[in-house]
């Protein structure tokens, strides 16, 4: 700041690459937000008025085949809004019903296009594959290539992708908080109450990955 004006870190137009960068991430970030925060809004709108609130009925059914969102997307096309069409409204319900279970907002690693990719799968297969998702970045192509090998294979119920392995998705979660900057932060601020209790933990670590080892 000079002569109390506000001068700006490289001239009007000369953006440095890291200042573009931030500015994207931010930016993608309110996309985000706003199309997943948008989804849950219409699909809490829409069980509340046809279905009473009951997330139980809306479950029991195929939304994209209720009458009541054809009727509605019927009369958004009046107005030229094609994109509410009956599948997206459906969509919009599938978010919301799986924000209730998951609380979607509220992790911001996964994008609307995230959640579209399980709508479908059992809710067990959900929670699995978008926890997946969150603890190693993945794209949304490389989700879908998940889900692809997850549903049953046409004619045989009992095929699909197993279930990872619980050590598989720890040490996943784990590679995630190792490689966050300041993940690790702050050690010279411990009390010694705080220091006894991370080395117990540390203890704790270091003997689960040991018994990995041996595997």
């Amino acid at each position: 700041m000079v002569d109390g004006r506000l001068v700006p870190a490289a001239p009007p137009g000369d953006a440095t690459d890291d200042a573009v960068e931030q500015v994207y991430l931010q930016i993608r970030g309110m996309q985000r937000d706003a199309t997943l925060s948008l989804l849950i809004g219409i699909g809490k709108v829409i069980v509340d008025g046809f279905y009473g609130g009951d997330l139980e009925a809306v479950r029991s059914l195929t939304p994209a085949k209720d009458a009541s969102l054809r009727k509605l997307a019927d009369r958004f096309a009046q107005d030229g809004e094609i994109g509410l069409n009956a599948m997206g409204l459906s969509r919009a319900v599938s978010t919301y019903e799986m924000d209730t279970r998951l609380h979607l907002e509220d992790r911001k690693e996964l994008t609307a296009s995230h959640v579209r990719a399980v709508i479908g799968l059992p809710p067990a297969q959900q929670a699995e594959l978008l926890d997946e998702a969150e603890a190693e970045d993945l794209t949304v192509k490389q989700l879908e290539d998940r889900v692809r090998e997850a549903r049953p294979a046409s004619g045989n119920p009992g095929a699909g992708r197993k279930p990872l392995p619980a050590v598989v998705k720890t040490m996943n979660a784990l590679a995630k908080i190792v490689g966050e900057a300041g993940a690790f932060g702050g050690v010279g601020e411990l009390s010694d109450a705080q220091e006894e209790k991370v080395r117990a933990q540390l203890a704790a670590v270091e003997g689960a990955l040991e018994a990995v080892r041996k595997v």
